[in-house]
């Protein structure tokens, strides 16, 4: 079934798509146009592990699995305050287990409790504009969702999101993407290689 669902998330995906987004921000495309216009907007100058960055999840979604083979679709946008420890922003998440939508919902950033800086402006020998950052943020989230099939029913949780992007010097335990912990619900703890895009971007 695991199989199954990485096909289908991966369906969408182009096999020329690198690494948090870097060939979907080269090609003409509305992703493109939106990133162009964020590094546009950005100062570039806050690039060291104490900074304030832009955070994007999905391109549209990218996916998280947990060990039951249920699949989490997440999106979003936000900020980080490293040195603060502060975060806002949030986005949209939707469970499905095979075929079938368990619930959806809306996530919002309630605090950062970590971020491991991996750096700015390459992956590799490959050149990006300067405040394109990589890191490791783990962030308290709040989750707000409807079962499938009851929109009268809202349920509420809190989860922990990580969110890993491999530009600059990652360790080799990096993996782009997105993991999801619901706490005492279930830990989407696999991330779904090629299932989406991330980015930190140096405000």
């Amino acid at each position: 079934m695991a199989a199954e669902v990485r096909g289908q998330v991966n369906r969408d995906s182009r096999p020329e798509v690198w690494r948090c987004g870097v060939r979907r921000f080269l090609t003409v495309t509305a992703g493109v146009l939106l990133l162009i216009a964020l590094v546009a907007n950005g100062s570039a100058h806050a690039t060291t592990s104490k900074a304030v960055y832009a955070f994007r999840v999905g391109s549209p979604t990218t996916a998280a699995m947990a060990d039951n083979g249920d699949v989490v679709l997440l999106s979003g946008s936000g900020s980080i305050d490293v040195a603060a420890k502060t975060a806002s922003g949030g986005g949209t998440f939707t469970h499905i287990s095979g075929q079938t939508l368990v619930a959806s919902g809306t996530w919002t950033a309630s605090r950062l409790l970590s971020f491991q800086f991996y750096g700015c402006g390459h992956i590799g020998a490959v050149v990006l504009p300067p405040n394109l950052c990589g890191g490791l943020a783990e962030l308290d989230i709040h989750l707000v969702g409807q079962p499938a099939g009851r929109p009268d029913v809202t349920l509420t949780a809190e989860g922990l999101l990580r969110i890993d992007c491999l530009i600059g010097d990652p360790p080799p335990s990096g993996e782009e993407g997105v993991r999801l912990n619901v706490k005492d619900v279930i830990n989407f703890n696999k991330t779904v290689p090629e299932s989406g895009t991330t980015v930190f971007i140096a405000q």
